[in-house]
């Protein structure tokens, strides 16, 4: 059985991508330092000689996680990176407290043209 290649309209593709990017930017915003903070700021609470093997392998998984993170984000970049803009942004939440949150807008907006928009709120360890 042959299928048939099918093409998406242009305004749903839009929607797909920007779901898309929403999705697998999401995963990454924990993983993003704000700019006002230092690289080092948090080694102070890390116990980077430490001789437990618990403890490094730990520190080693973290590592790994944040490292994928930065490639998910760096492939949704060079995949759309002509065709979508990501911006980061720090959103407050009840409390005050600042949530990260990104924005993606198409790269070529025409003023006074109207976007669809998502919103995809996911749960976890953020400011609960």
């Amino acid at each position: 059985m042959k299928f048939k290649k099918r093409s998406i309209p242009a305004p749903k593709r839009w929607m797909v991508f920007i779901v898309t990017g929403l999705l697998m930017a999401l995963g990454t915003a924990w993983a993003q330092q704000p700019d006002d903070r230092r690289p080092d700021e948090l080694k102070r609470y890390l116990d980077l000689e430490s001789k437990n093997i618990d403890v490094k392998l730990e520190q080693i998984l973290h590592l790994l996680y944040e490292t994928n993170q930065k490639v998910i984000t760096l492939s949704f970049i060079q995949r759309y990176g002509d065709e979508i803009k990501m911006e980061r942004a720090m959103v407050p939440n009840a409390d005050g407290d600042l949530v990260p949150s990104w924005v993606f807008t198409p790269v070529k907006r025409e003023k006074g043209k109207r976007y669809p928009a998502v919103v995809a709120v996911h749960g976890g360890f953020h400011y609960s």
